[in-house]
């Protein structure tokens, strides 16, 4: 893993991490994004990121999973 693929690692988890206390705080997002001195675009943009991670790494097990199951047979 290079340089850039290790910052992108460390910031989908800073930002996991973020969402997770914002969501959890019972707080409006707005609200808690401007007490704690968070934009709402670099909010919304980790969001999604994370999302697409997520959903990426859901698509490479089940291929994964499918490919066993397929050569098992």
């Amino acid at each position: 893993m290079n340089a850039k693929e290790l910052e992108t690692q460390h910031n989908l988890k800073k930002w996991a991490a973020i969402i997770k206390e914002c969501r959890s705080s019972g707080m409006k997002i707005l609200q808690w994004l401007e007490i704690n001195n968070i934009s709402k675009d670099q909010y919304y943009y980790w969001q999604k990121k994370l999302k697409e991670t997520c959903i990426d790494t859901f698509e490479r097990q089940v291929a994964t999973f499918v490919e066993m199951m397929y050569v098992k047979c």
